[in-house]
Protein backbone atom coordinates (compact mmCIF):
# COMPACT_ATOMS: atom_id res chain seq x y z
CA UNK A 1 0.00 0.00 0.00
CA UNK A 2 3.05 2.22 0.63
CA UNK A 3 4.15 2.28 -3.18
CA UNK A 4 0.49 2.59 -4.55
CA UNK A 5 1.30 6.53 -4.27
CA UNK A 6 4.57 6.27 -6.03
CA UNK A 7 3.49 4.47 -8.76
CA UNK A 8 0.64 6.47 -9.58
CA UNK A 9 2.62 9.34 -9.51
CA UNK A 10 5.31 7.97 -12.02
CA UNK A 11 1.98 7.26 -14.09
CA UNK A 12 0.96 10.58 -14.07
CA UNK A 13 4.89 11.39 -15.15
CA UNK A 14 4.86 9.44 -17.79
CA UNK A 15 7.61 7.16 -16.38
CA UNK A 16 7.00 3.10 -16.83
CA UNK A 17 7.46 1.12 -14.19
CA UNK A 18 9.21 -2.07 -14.78
CA UNK A 19 10.23 -5.13 -11.55
CA UNK A 20 11.43 -8.45 -10.99
CA UNK A 21 9.56 -10.93 -9.95
CA UNK A 22 11.82 -12.10 -7.09
CA UNK A 23 13.53 -15.43 -6.35
CA UNK A 24 11.27 -17.25 -3.43
CA UNK A 25 10.18 -19.39 -5.17
CA UNK A 26 7.38 -21.31 -6.86
CA UNK A 27 4.38 -20.85 -4.60
CA UNK A 28 1.74 -19.07 -5.01
CA UNK A 29 1.49 -15.26 -3.27
CA UNK A 30 5.19 -15.56 -3.41
CA UNK A 31 5.40 -12.27 -4.53
CA UNK A 32 6.43 -8.84 -2.56
CA UNK A 33 5.05 -5.21 -2.92
CA UNK A 34 5.42 -3.78 -5.38
CA UNK A 35 5.54 -6.44 -7.82
CA UNK A 36 1.97 -7.86 -6.87
CA UNK A 37 0.75 -4.28 -7.90
CA UNK A 38 -1.35 -4.29 -11.41
CA UNK A 39 0.40 -0.45 -11.56
CA UNK A 40 3.88 -2.07 -12.65
CA UNK A 41 5.00 -4.54 -15.16
CA UNK A 42 5.73 -7.08 -13.24
CA UNK A 43 8.86 -9.48 -15.02
CA UNK A 44 9.15 -13.11 -13.69
CA UNK A 45 12.10 -15.65 -15.19
CA UNK A 46 12.15 -18.12 -17.51
CA UNK A 47 14.52 -21.38 -18.05
CA UNK A 48 16.05 -22.82 -20.71
CA UNK A 49 13.00 -24.40 -22.18
CA UNK A 50 10.96 -21.01 -21.93
CA UNK A 51 9.40 -22.27 -19.01
CA UNK A 52 8.93 -20.01 -15.97
CA UNK A 53 12.08 -21.41 -13.93
CA UNK A 54 11.32 -22.89 -10.44
CA UNK A 55 13.07 -19.87 -8.14
CA UNK A 56 10.61 -17.34 -9.62
CA UNK A 57 8.26 -15.49 -7.43
CA UNK A 58 4.45 -15.48 -8.62
CA UNK A 59 1.33 -13.81 -7.82
CA UNK A 60 -1.43 -13.48 -7.92
CA UNK A 61 -2.05 -8.93 -8.35
CA UNK A 62 -3.47 -7.83 -5.35
CA UNK A 63 -6.14 -6.36 -6.34
CA UNK A 64 -7.25 -8.26 -9.55
CA UNK A 65 -6.07 -6.05 -12.02
CA UNK A 66 -5.07 -8.15 -15.97
CA UNK A 67 -6.74 -11.02 -14.24
CA UNK A 68 -4.86 -11.30 -11.21
CA UNK A 69 -1.92 -12.75 -13.31
CA UNK A 70 1.54 -11.93 -12.22
CA UNK A 71 4.00 -12.21 -12.92
CA UNK A 72 2.89 -10.19 -16.63
CA UNK A 73 6.08 -11.44 -18.53
CA UNK A 74 8.92 -14.01 -18.07
CA UNK A 75 11.87 -13.21 -19.70
CA UNK A 76 15.08 -15.08 -19.88
CA UNK A 77 16.69 -15.47 -16.36
CA UNK A 78 18.39 -18.40 -16.36
CA UNK A 79 22.88 -18.44 -17.09
CA UNK A 80 23.03 -14.97 -18.04
CA UNK A 81 25.86 -13.23 -18.70
CA UNK A 82 26.16 -10.12 -17.17
CA UNK A 83 28.39 -6.93 -15.89
CA UNK A 84 30.09 -7.85 -12.48
CA UNK A 85 30.82 -5.53 -9.28
CA UNK A 86 34.13 -7.25 -9.44
CA UNK A 87 35.74 -4.75 -12.20
CA UNK A 88 34.74 -2.13 -14.46
CA UNK A 89 35.69 -4.71 -17.23
CA UNK A 90 34.31 -7.98 -15.31
CA UNK A 91 31.60 -10.38 -16.60
CA UNK A 92 30.06 -12.99 -14.69
CA UNK A 93 26.66 -15.50 -15.56
CA UNK A 94 24.01 -15.06 -13.28
CA UNK A 95 21.00 -16.41 -12.70
CA UNK A 96 17.30 -14.67 -10.90
CA UNK A 97 14.65 -12.29 -12.10
CA UNK A 98 16.45 -9.38 -12.05
CA UNK A 99 18.22 -10.70 -15.05
CA UNK A 100 14.97 -11.02 -16.65
CA UNK A 101 14.17 -6.95 -15.96
CA UNK A 102 16.42 -5.49 -17.80
CA UNK A 103 15.13 -7.64 -21.19
CA UNK A 104 11.76 -6.18 -20.68
CA UNK A 105 13.03 -2.59 -20.15
CA UNK A 106 15.32 -2.83 -23.26
CA UNK A 107 12.27 -3.99 -25.36
CA UNK A 108 9.79 -1.13 -23.92
CA UNK A 109 12.83 1.27 -25.13
CA UNK A 110 12.92 0.06 -28.26
CA UNK A 111 9.34 0.02 -28.76
CA UNK A 112 8.95 3.50 -27.86
CA UNK A 113 11.72 4.67 -30.34
CA UNK A 114 9.69 3.01 -32.87
CA UNK A 115 6.36 4.22 -31.87
CA UNK A 116 5.47 7.88 -30.52
CA UNK A 117 2.50 6.60 -29.12
CA UNK A 118 3.56 4.39 -27.23
CA UNK A 119 5.66 7.42 -24.85
CA UNK A 120 4.51 7.81 -21.51
CA UNK A 121 1.83 5.86 -22.21
CA UNK A 122 1.61 2.49 -19.91
CA UNK A 123 -1.14 0.91 -20.48
CA UNK A 124 -0.67 0.84 -24.25
CA UNK A 125 3.02 -0.64 -23.10
CA UNK A 126 1.80 -3.14 -21.26
CA UNK A 127 -1.02 -4.62 -24.08
CA UNK A 128 1.80 -4.42 -26.71
CA UNK A 129 4.05 -6.52 -24.49
CA UNK A 130 1.74 -8.85 -23.28
CA UNK A 131 -0.07 -8.95 -26.91
CA UNK A 132 3.07 -9.34 -28.51
CA UNK A 133 4.73 -12.19 -26.08
CA UNK A 134 4.28 -16.05 -26.42
CA UNK A 135 1.57 -17.23 -24.64
CA UNK A 136 2.50 -19.36 -21.46
CA UNK A 137 0.86 -22.69 -20.94
CA UNK A 138 -1.06 -25.38 -23.41
CA UNK A 139 -1.52 -22.29 -25.62
CA UNK A 140 2.08 -21.31 -25.51
CA UNK A 141 3.24 -24.95 -26.40
CA UNK A 142 0.67 -25.72 -29.22
CA UNK A 143 2.65 -21.94 -30.79
CA UNK A 144 6.14 -23.24 -29.95
CA UNK A 145 5.39 -26.82 -31.55
CA UNK A 146 3.68 -25.40 -35.04
CA UNK A 147 6.79 -22.61 -34.95
CA UNK A 148 9.19 -25.24 -34.74
CA UNK A 149 8.15 -28.48 -36.15
CA UNK A 150 9.95 -30.12 -39.19
CA UNK A 151 6.69 -30.98 -41.04
CA UNK A 152 6.70 -29.05 -44.16
CA UNK A 153 3.23 -26.24 -43.76
CA UNK A 154 2.08 -26.68 -40.54
CA UNK A 155 4.58 -23.73 -39.02
CA UNK A 156 3.20 -21.62 -41.80
CA UNK A 157 0.02 -22.15 -39.44
CA UNK A 158 1.15 -20.40 -36.55
CA UNK A 159 2.93 -17.17 -38.56
CA UNK A 160 1.05 -13.79 -37.74
CA UNK A 161 1.63 -12.47 -40.80
CA UNK A 162 0.20 -15.16 -43.23
CA UNK A 163 -2.55 -14.30 -44.79
CA UNK A 164 -6.05 -16.38 -43.58
CA UNK A 165 -6.51 -17.93 -46.93
CA UNK A 166 -3.14 -19.13 -47.59
CA UNK A 167 -3.01 -20.44 -43.70
CA UNK A 168 -6.64 -22.44 -45.09
CA UNK A 169 -4.61 -23.55 -47.63
CA UNK A 170 -1.81 -25.02 -45.75
CA UNK A 171 -4.53 -27.26 -43.40
CA UNK A 172 -6.87 -28.62 -46.01
CA UNK A 173 -3.22 -29.61 -47.59
CA UNK A 174 -2.06 -30.81 -44.19
CA UNK A 175 -5.51 -32.78 -43.96
CA UNK A 176 -5.49 -34.47 -46.56
CA UNK A 177 -1.76 -35.89 -46.26
CA UNK A 178 -2.64 -36.98 -43.30
CA UNK A 179 -5.81 -38.93 -44.13
CA UNK A 180 -3.94 -40.20 -47.52
CA UNK A 181 -1.38 -41.96 -44.98
CA UNK A 182 -4.00 -42.99 -42.49
CA UNK A 183 -5.91 -44.96 -45.57
CA UNK A 184 -2.45 -46.22 -46.77
CA UNK A 185 -1.50 -47.46 -43.21
CA UNK A 186 -4.56 -49.15 -42.87
CA UNK A 187 -4.32 -50.72 -45.55
CA UNK A 188 -1.16 -52.26 -44.81
CA UNK A 189 -2.71 -53.36 -41.83
CA UNK A 190 -5.71 -54.99 -42.98
CA UNK A 191 -2.89 -56.45 -45.24
CA UNK A 192 -1.12 -58.04 -42.71
CA UNK A 193 -3.74 -59.34 -41.10
CA UNK A 194 -4.52 -61.51 -43.85
CA UNK A 195 -1.32 -62.54 -44.91
CA UNK A 196 1.48 -61.76 -42.08
CA UNK A 197 4.37 -62.36 -44.18
CA UNK A 198 7.38 -59.85 -44.22
CA UNK A 199 8.66 -58.79 -47.85
CA UNK A 200 11.81 -57.99 -48.26
CA UNK A 201 14.04 -57.00 -51.49
CA UNK A 202 17.37 -57.88 -52.82
CA UNK A 203 19.60 -56.80 -55.56
CA UNK A 204 19.72 -59.79 -57.47
CA UNK A 205 16.22 -61.75 -58.31
CA UNK A 206 15.96 -65.69 -56.62
CA UNK A 207 13.91 -68.05 -58.36
CA UNK A 208 11.51 -70.35 -55.87
CA UNK A 209 13.25 -72.91 -57.03
CA UNK A 210 16.37 -71.62 -55.22
CA UNK A 211 14.74 -71.32 -51.58
CA UNK A 212 14.61 -74.74 -49.75
CA UNK A 213 11.14 -75.88 -48.66
CA UNK A 214 9.97 -74.89 -45.01
CA UNK A 215 10.54 -77.74 -42.60
CA UNK A 216 6.81 -79.22 -41.90
CA UNK A 217 6.23 -81.19 -38.42
CA UNK A 218 3.26 -82.87 -37.81
CA UNK A 219 2.33 -83.38 -34.19
CA UNK A 220 -0.77 -85.66 -32.68
CA UNK A 221 -2.83 -84.38 -29.75
CA UNK A 222 -2.59 -88.08 -28.83
CA UNK A 223 0.55 -88.75 -26.44
CA UNK A 224 -0.11 -92.37 -26.25
CA UNK A 225 -1.99 -94.97 -28.26
CA UNK A 226 -4.68 -96.78 -26.00
CA UNK A 227 -3.68 -100.42 -27.24
CA UNK A 228 -0.69 -99.82 -25.47
CA UNK A 229 -1.24 -98.87 -22.65
CA UNK A 230 -3.84 -101.89 -22.60
CA UNK A 231 -1.06 -104.44 -23.64
CA UNK A 232 1.62 -102.68 -20.36
CA UNK A 233 -1.37 -103.30 -17.56
CA UNK A 234 -2.05 -106.91 -19.05
CA UNK A 235 1.41 -107.26 -18.74
CA UNK A 236 1.76 -106.56 -15.23
CA UNK A 237 -0.27 -109.39 -14.18
CA UNK A 238 1.64 -111.78 -16.15
CA UNK A 239 3.95 -114.41 -14.35
CA UNK A 240 6.86 -113.06 -16.51
CA UNK A 241 9.01 -111.32 -13.99
CA UNK A 242 10.91 -109.36 -16.49
CA UNK A 243 8.04 -108.73 -18.47
CA UNK A 244 6.32 -107.50 -15.15
CA UNK A 245 9.32 -105.09 -14.10
CA UNK A 246 9.39 -103.64 -17.87
CA UNK A 247 5.46 -102.85 -17.66
CA UNK A 248 6.12 -101.04 -14.50
CA UNK A 249 8.84 -98.88 -15.52
CA UNK A 250 6.59 -97.70 -18.72
CA UNK A 251 3.52 -97.20 -17.12
CA UNK A 252 5.35 -95.14 -14.30
CA UNK A 253 6.86 -92.62 -17.27
CA UNK A 254 3.30 -92.66 -18.91
CA UNK A 255 1.91 -92.04 -15.58
CA UNK A 256 4.48 -88.86 -14.78
CA UNK A 257 3.93 -87.27 -18.25
CA UNK A 258 0.05 -87.64 -18.89
CA UNK A 259 0.38 -85.50 -15.32
CA UNK A 260 1.75 -83.24 -16.93
CA UNK A 261 -0.70 -82.92 -19.36
CA UNK A 262 -3.23 -80.29 -18.07
CA UNK A 263 -6.05 -79.91 -20.17
CA UNK A 264 -9.66 -78.79 -19.38
CA UNK A 265 -10.96 -82.22 -18.73
CA UNK A 266 -8.52 -83.30 -16.62
CA UNK A 267 -8.28 -79.99 -14.63
CA UNK A 268 -12.03 -80.11 -14.26
CA UNK A 269 -11.71 -83.98 -13.52
CA UNK A 270 -14.65 -84.86 -15.96
CA UNK A 271 -12.70 -87.04 -18.29
CA UNK A 272 -14.81 -90.20 -19.35
CA UNK A 273 -10.86 -91.94 -20.13
CA UNK A 274 -8.75 -94.04 -17.45
CA UNK A 275 -5.64 -92.61 -16.85
CA UNK A 276 -2.68 -94.48 -15.90
CA UNK A 277 -2.60 -92.64 -12.58
CA UNK A 278 -6.30 -94.72 -11.68
CA UNK A 279 -5.04 -97.53 -13.54
CA UNK A 280 -2.02 -97.83 -11.24
CA UNK A 281 -3.63 -97.41 -8.20
CA UNK A 282 -6.22 -99.84 -9.31
CA UNK A 283 -2.62 -102.71 -10.11
CA UNK A 284 -0.75 -101.22 -6.98
CA UNK A 285 2.08 -100.47 -8.42
CA UNK A 286 2.76 -97.07 -6.94
CA UNK A 287 2.58 -95.06 -10.13
CA UNK A 288 1.92 -91.97 -8.15
CA UNK A 289 4.83 -92.01 -5.91
CA UNK A 290 7.24 -92.01 -8.87
CA UNK A 291 9.31 -89.43 -9.75
CA UNK A 292 8.51 -90.32 -13.53
CA UNK A 293 11.56 -89.51 -16.41
CA UNK A 294 12.41 -86.40 -15.05
CA UNK A 295 14.24 -88.45 -11.66
CA UNK A 296 17.70 -88.75 -11.37
CA UNK A 297 17.52 -92.72 -12.23
CA UNK A 298 18.43 -93.04 -15.59
CA UNK A 299 16.40 -95.82 -17.44
CA UNK A 300 18.15 -98.44 -20.28
CA UNK A 301 17.74 -98.14 -24.01
CA UNK A 302 15.51 -100.80 -23.54
CA UNK A 303 12.84 -98.81 -21.25
CA UNK A 304 12.98 -95.96 -23.40
CA UNK A 305 12.61 -98.06 -26.19
CA UNK A 306 9.37 -99.69 -25.34
CA UNK A 307 8.30 -96.56 -23.57
CA UNK A 308 8.64 -94.67 -27.57
CA UNK A 309 6.30 -97.55 -28.73
CA UNK A 310 3.31 -96.37 -27.19
CA UNK A 311 3.47 -93.64 -29.46
CA UNK A 312 1.77 -93.09 -32.76
CA UNK A 313 4.46 -93.89 -35.27
CA UNK A 314 4.61 -91.67 -38.19
CA UNK A 315 3.51 -94.43 -40.86
CA UNK A 316 0.39 -94.70 -38.85
CA UNK A 317 0.33 -90.70 -37.85
CA UNK A 318 0.65 -90.15 -42.15
CA UNK A 319 -0.53 -93.05 -44.17
CA UNK A 320 -0.20 -90.91 -47.60
CA UNK A 321 1.75 -88.38 -48.56
CA UNK A 322 2.77 -86.29 -52.07
CA UNK A 323 6.06 -84.51 -52.99
CA UNK A 324 5.90 -82.64 -56.13
CA UNK A 325 2.03 -84.30 -56.92
CA UNK A 326 3.46 -87.98 -56.79
CA UNK A 327 4.18 -90.39 -54.25
CA UNK A 328 7.57 -90.23 -52.84
CA UNK A 329 10.38 -92.41 -53.73
CA UNK A 330 9.80 -94.69 -50.88
CA UNK A 331 7.38 -97.61 -49.26
CA UNK A 332 5.78 -95.83 -46.68
CA UNK A 333 5.64 -91.87 -45.86
CA UNK A 334 7.87 -92.31 -42.60
CA UNK A 335 10.91 -92.51 -44.81
CA UNK A 336 10.19 -88.84 -45.34
CA UNK A 337 8.77 -87.91 -42.39
CA UNK A 338 11.54 -88.55 -39.44
CA UNK A 339 10.12 -88.83 -35.66
CA UNK A 340 11.26 -86.17 -33.03
CA UNK A 341 10.85 -85.78 -29.44
CA UNK A 342 9.20 -82.49 -28.67
CA UNK A 343 6.79 -81.35 -25.95
CA UNK A 344 3.83 -82.05 -27.84
CA UNK A 345 5.49 -85.85 -27.51
CA UNK A 346 6.26 -87.56 -30.56
CA UNK A 347 6.38 -85.24 -33.60
CA UNK A 348 6.91 -85.86 -37.31
CA UNK A 349 9.19 -83.90 -39.36
CA UNK A 350 9.90 -83.34 -43.24
CA UNK A 351 12.69 -81.74 -44.81
CA UNK A 352 14.62 -80.90 -41.61
CA UNK A 353 18.29 -81.27 -40.39
CA UNK A 354 18.93 -84.75 -38.79
CA UNK A 355 18.64 -83.93 -34.64
CA UNK A 356 21.69 -85.32 -34.46
CA UNK A 357 23.82 -82.42 -35.95
CA UNK A 358 21.47 -79.94 -34.04
CA UNK A 359 21.85 -81.50 -30.93
CA UNK A 360 24.39 -82.96 -28.72
CA UNK A 361 22.36 -85.54 -26.64
CA UNK A 362 19.63 -86.55 -29.21
CA UNK A 363 17.89 -89.59 -27.85
CA UNK A 364 19.97 -92.31 -29.46
CA UNK A 365 16.83 -94.36 -30.35
CA UNK A 366 15.26 -92.13 -32.04
CA UNK A 367 18.29 -91.41 -34.32
CA UNK A 368 17.40 -92.20 -38.15
CA UNK A 369 20.17 -94.87 -39.16
CA UNK A 370 22.32 -93.25 -42.50
CA UNK A 371 24.59 -94.80 -44.43
CA UNK A 372 28.38 -93.59 -45.20
CA UNK A 373 27.44 -90.98 -48.18
CA UNK A 374 24.64 -89.33 -45.32
CA UNK A 375 26.75 -88.99 -43.14
CA UNK A 376 29.53 -87.30 -45.38
CA UNK A 377 26.89 -85.01 -46.79
CA UNK A 378 25.40 -83.49 -42.96
CA UNK A 379 28.86 -82.94 -42.02
CA UNK A 380 29.88 -81.28 -44.83
CA UNK A 381 26.67 -79.52 -44.73
CA UNK A 382 27.03 -75.69 -44.79
CA UNK A 383 23.68 -72.94 -43.52
CA UNK A 384 25.78 -70.01 -45.22
CA UNK A 385 25.81 -71.26 -49.10
CA UNK A 386 22.12 -72.68 -48.52
CA UNK A 387 20.55 -70.13 -50.77
CA UNK A 388 23.24 -70.80 -53.57
CA UNK A 389 21.67 -71.08 -56.78
CA UNK A 390 21.53 -74.43 -58.83
CA UNK A 391 21.41 -76.31 -56.06
CA UNK A 392 17.47 -77.56 -57.26
CA UNK A 393 19.89 -78.70 -60.46
CA UNK A 394 21.74 -81.10 -58.48
CA UNK A 395 20.08 -84.05 -57.61
CA UNK A 396 22.56 -85.48 -55.10
CA UNK A 397 21.79 -81.98 -52.97
CA UNK A 398 17.84 -82.37 -53.19
CA UNK A 399 18.30 -86.03 -51.65
CA UNK A 400 18.66 -84.28 -48.64
CA UNK A 401 17.20 -80.49 -48.86
CA UNK A 402 13.97 -80.45 -51.38
CA UNK A 403 12.87 -77.98 -53.47
CA UNK A 404 10.06 -76.50 -54.80
CA UNK A 405 10.26 -76.47 -58.46
CA UNK A 406 7.56 -74.14 -59.09
CA UNK A 407 4.56 -71.95 -57.45
CA UNK A 408 1.50 -74.16 -56.83
CA UNK A 409 -0.47 -76.20 -54.62
CA UNK A 410 0.51 -79.19 -56.64
CA UNK A 411 4.26 -78.58 -56.69
CA UNK A 412 4.19 -78.74 -52.64
CA UNK A 413 3.66 -81.07 -49.70
CA UNK A 414 0.50 -82.91 -49.23
CA UNK A 415 -0.14 -85.34 -46.81
CA UNK A 416 -3.19 -87.15 -45.11
CA UNK A 417 -3.31 -87.46 -41.15
CA UNK A 418 -4.85 -90.40 -39.39
CA UNK A 419 -6.87 -89.32 -36.29
CA UNK A 420 -7.25 -92.86 -34.76
CA UNK A 421 -9.64 -91.27 -32.42
CA UNK A 422 -10.11 -95.02 -30.54
CA UNK A 423 -6.97 -95.05 -29.60
CA UNK A 424 -6.81 -91.43 -27.52
CA UNK A 425 -5.51 -92.00 -24.06
CA UNK A 426 -3.75 -89.33 -22.74
CA UNK A 427 -4.16 -85.79 -25.07
CA UNK A 428 -2.38 -82.58 -24.44
CA UNK A 429 -5.81 -81.06 -24.90
CA UNK A 430 -9.31 -81.69 -25.36
CA UNK A 431 -9.79 -81.61 -29.32
CA UNK A 432 -8.70 -84.47 -31.32
CA UNK A 433 -6.48 -83.44 -33.98
CA UNK A 434 -2.36 -82.04 -35.00
CA UNK A 435 -0.43 -79.25 -34.68
CA UNK A 436 1.32 -78.70 -37.91
CA UNK A 437 4.38 -76.34 -37.60
CA UNK A 438 6.66 -75.18 -40.61
CA UNK A 439 10.38 -74.12 -39.69
CA UNK A 440 13.20 -73.33 -41.02
CA UNK A 441 15.04 -76.73 -41.06
CA UNK A 442 17.83 -76.01 -38.94
CA UNK A 443 15.58 -74.92 -36.27
CA UNK A 444 14.96 -77.11 -33.19
CA UNK A 445 11.40 -77.46 -32.39
CA UNK A 446 10.75 -78.09 -28.68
Amino acid sequence: NWYDEVLKAWKTAGIIPVKSAGNRGKFCSSLTSPGDSDDIITVGASNYDDQLADFSSRGPAINGGTKGIKPDLIAPGVGILSASSYGDTSYETLSGTSMSAPHVAGAIALLMSMDAKLVRNFDKVRDVLISGAEKYGIQGLGQRFLRDSTIHGLKYLSQRKRPHIERICWLITLLTSLGASAYLIYGIIEKWNASPIIVSFQPSQTSVMDVPFPAVTVCSSNRFKKSSVDMYLRDVTSHDPEKVSMAKLVLRQLDHVCSLSNTFSTYFNYSLNETTINACERLGIGCGNHTGILASTKFSDDVMLQFTTSFQSCSDMIPLCLWEGRKPNATTCQDIFKPVMTDMGLCCTFNSVPRGYLLRNETNFLRSPMNEADTRFWESFNLDNLLETNHHTNKGYQKYVKFQKKAGQTSGLSFLVNTDADEYFCSNHDAFGFRVCTQVKHSVLR
